[in-house]
């Protein structure tokens, strides 16, 4: 698992940031609730899923990768932002906050750097009591409205997520995935999603104690089970193709989706053209734009988001 791709996870992530994408939309806020309360917890419980400490030498070197993987990018797409959005950009940044979606880069350069230590304790136990204690303290300061710059004080609730995934990935890994399952689980976090405090990480807004967190564990498990039922699709299918596409370029996606909409946004407002026709073409066009970026900095500059050129 740590040398080779997983395809159902990809599939989860893709899913995820499918749902991300149409978070940061208008559409109904049920739905928008639904989607906040598990999907960016899930990319965290999927960062600890995937980390195997024994892959580095020293914390330098591990702190080096997460520099390449996480902050570059996370500089490269502020760039860009500030590029198509300068002053609003700036203003933005020197307060002290993140670009659109790209707060989620260094809050999980600060959560991979605390889960660094935390995973090498000796007691299963003790890892989890030291990521509810974070989490904790992540929540009285959601309480008293303390922020942090760059939002780095949403890295301590967020090591939560991270440590569960580290701790129960072999349970996930070897869980077989049933439709009852899915169906019972998913229910039940739409259901919960409705009645609970939406939960906002971008800004530390974790809602009701422990709650909001169980709901969010529950959503992205129903996400990972159905992930595996999509793994077993024909390799052709559109839907399978399209969801291992976008949980292998989660980071182009995240960077460049909101400021690709919004720029599409104020290009369309005006066109002769009906609101949900609008809508449904902005939206086409924006999987469309950001394919062909993904495939170009893949091919060409791979460098600029962390990943290292492939020589034939």
């Amino acid at each position: 698992m740590n040398n080779i791709r997983i395809e159902w996870i990809d599939i989860a992530k893709g899913m995820a940031i499918f749902l991300m994408v149409c978070g940061h939309t208008s559409i109904p806020e049920n739905l928008s609730n639904w989607i906040w309360s598990f999907h960016m917890p899930l990319f965290f419980i999927v960062s600890g899923m995937l980390f195997y400490p024994e892959r580095y030498n020293s914390f330098v070197a591990f702190e080096q990768k997460r520099c390449r993987t996480l902050l570059l990018p996370w500089l490269v797409f502020t760039l860009v932002a500030v590029f198509f959005y300068p002053e609003d950009s700036i203003n933005t940044l020197l307060s002290g906050q993140n670009l659109f979606a790209l707060w989620f880069l260094p809050v999980l350069f600060m959560v991979e750097t605390l889960g660094y230590y935390i995973v090498k304790l000796k007691l299963w136990g003790g890892k989890l009591l030291v990521a509810i204690s974070l989490a904790t303290v992540g929540f009285i300061l959601d309480q008293y409205g303390i922020r942090t710059y760059f939002n780095l004080e949403v890295s301590l609730y967020a090591t939560l997520f991270y440590i569960v995934g580290f701790l129960s990935r072999k349970t996930i890994l070897k869980i077989n995935s049933q439709w009852h399952w899915i169906i019972l689980l998913l229910l039940i976090n739409i259901i919960l999603s409705k009645f609970l405090p939406r939960t906002d990480m971008a800004s530390n807004k974790c809602g009701w104690y422990g709650v909001n967190a169980i709901n969010a564990m529950i959503g992205s498990l129903a996400v990972f089970l159905m992930a595996k039922k999509i793994e077993t699709w024909n390799s052709k299918n559109i839907l399978k193709r399209f969801l291992l596409w976008a949980g292998v370029n989660t980071i182009v996606i995240l960077g460049l989706s909101q400021v690709v909409n919004l720029t599409m946004k104020k290009i369309m407002e005006n066109l002769p053209i009906h609101s949900t026709l609008n809508s449904i073409s902005r939206h086409i066009l924006l999987w469309l734009i950001l394919w062909g970026v993904a495939y170009l900095i893949n091919k060409y500059v791979p460098e600029l988001i962390g990943k290292k050129r492939k020589y034939e």
